[in-house]
């Protein structure tokens, strides 16, 4: 069985469910692939706003932010589980590095629903250590701009203070209206529990506005 309880001051909703505050939701059956890869439930869990339980009561609770992740991604289909096999067994890969590690591409796509000057966009790094190599924003206008920053984790792994800022690769990026591409010409190492933070500014004042993005990211597998 596998629980979320929100330990949080207000209501989350994942996958159209809503879990009330210091209640718990049993993740249905048929829909553990799609909670184990939202990306804003993701992001709660590294914050503690939600905790992942064996059970429905204080006894099941996982502290551990990388074994709460696990257990939630446990026992999912071959796609969603296919990193317990070894480098060697695993089929379709894109290229095969130096150290026998092999990269799988996996492009991951969230929203974000910019209401106000300025809102964040966050995507949390769901792999144990992928690659960037572009992203896609869709639905911008023209005299949008945005900033895409990397932070650190939740436990602060780099800088050691939690989301402290890594790296701007974007800064007031002139957004290309509907379906914008920004691929690079050479990879960028991440890893589990980083987070991908896209400032966006909208020129427009009928607001809200929802904006797609895409991350064209390639999972690392190692032997």
């Amino acid at each position: 069985m596998k629980y979320l309880y929100n330990a949080s001051e207000s209501p989350k909703t994942y996958v159209g469910i809503e879990i009330p505050v210091e209640e718990y939701l049993q993740i249905p059956y048929n829909l553990e692939a799609k909670f184990s890869n939202t990306s804003q439930l993701l992001i709660d869990i590294a914050s503690g706003d939600i905790v992942v339980s064996k059970t429905d009561d204080s006894d099941g609770h996982i502290t551990d932010v990388n074994t709460a992740i696990n257990h939630l991604k446990d026992n999912l289909s071959k796609d969603v589980s296919i990193t317990s096999m070894s480098a060697s067994q695993l089929p379709f890969a894109a290229k095969i590095l130096p150290d026998g590690s092999k990269i799988y591409r996996r492009v991951r796509g969230t929203t974000g629903v910019v209401q106000n000057t300025t809102d964040n966009i966050d995507f949390m790094v769901p792999f144990a250590k992928c690659k960037i190599t572009g992203l896609q924003i869709l639905n911008g206008k023209i005299g949008d701009k945005a900033t895409f920053k990397i932070l650190d984790t939740a436990a602060g792994t780099v800088s050691g203070t939690p989301y402290a800022v890594l790296n701007t690769f974007g800064q007031d990026v002139n957004i290309i209206p509907d379906v914008a591409e920004y691929p690079s010409k050479y990879d960028a190492d991440l890893f589990y529990g980083l987070i991908l933070r896209i400032e966006y500014d909208p020129i427009d004042e009928l607001l809200p506005r929802t904006i797609y993005v895409n991350y064209d990211l390639h999972e690392v597998v190692t032997s």
